[in-house]
Formats: structure tokens, sequence, C-alpha cells
């Protein structure tokens, strides 16, 4: 068992894939939070293809794919999905970002 966090600071879940669920290959820098050693070549096919399809659409859909394959396929079994909570004045605002970081910047009036 083991307790890991993992923010996407592009909003798609290449990252998380990629990292850690894409089997462990120092040579194609894949897997290095694959701490499990799961692996499996349909989805690492998979990634490599999102990885090299430069077509927006085309891409996304790659990677729903993936997401998909990994939900019915349950290489890893989530007990707890985290949630980031900001709190601030009434009369400030925040601006939550995707990758997770709270920056000076993101605050302002309300």
């Amino acid at each position: 068992m083991s307790m890991g966090s993992w923010g996407s600071s592009t909003g798609e879940g290449i990252s998380f894939l990629n990292n850690v669920l894409a089997t462990y290959d120092p040579q194609r820098r894949t897997g290095p939070a694959n701490q499990r050693r799961f692996s499996s070549a349909e989805l690492d096919a998979l990634l490599a293809r999102a990885a090299s399809t430069m077509d927006d659409p085309a891409r996304e859909a790659l990677l729903h794919e993936a997401v998909r394959w990994s939900a019915s396929n349950v290489p890893l079994f989530p007990l707890v999905h985290l949630t980031n909570v900001w709190a601030h004045r009434r009369a400030l605002t925040v601006e939550p970002r995707m990758d997770e970081r709270t920056l000076a910047m993101s605050v302002g009036p309300n």
C-alpha cells in the first residue's frame, strides 16, 4: 500500500498515465513513479501513440481511451481522492491553478 498524489500542469492525463501507470523503463523514460511495477504492453502502446499525436482532438481521444482502459483494468486501486481547498477573506478572490500551486498573483480583490 502506498499513498501518492499527482497534479497536472497541462490538464491532460498523459503526465499521470506516463509516469505512474506506464511500464517502468528508464531508456524510454516511462513509469518513473510506477512503484508497483505494473506493466501492460497494450497501455504502453496507447500512451506512445498519444504522446506522438500532435492533432489535439485525436490526442484527447487517445488519452480518453487510456483512461477508460485504466478504469476497466484497475492497475491501481484508489482509496482516497484529495481535493485542494483554498481559504481566504471575503474581500479577496483566489483563482486555483491547474498545477495546484498557490501563487500571490492568483489572489486579487473581490
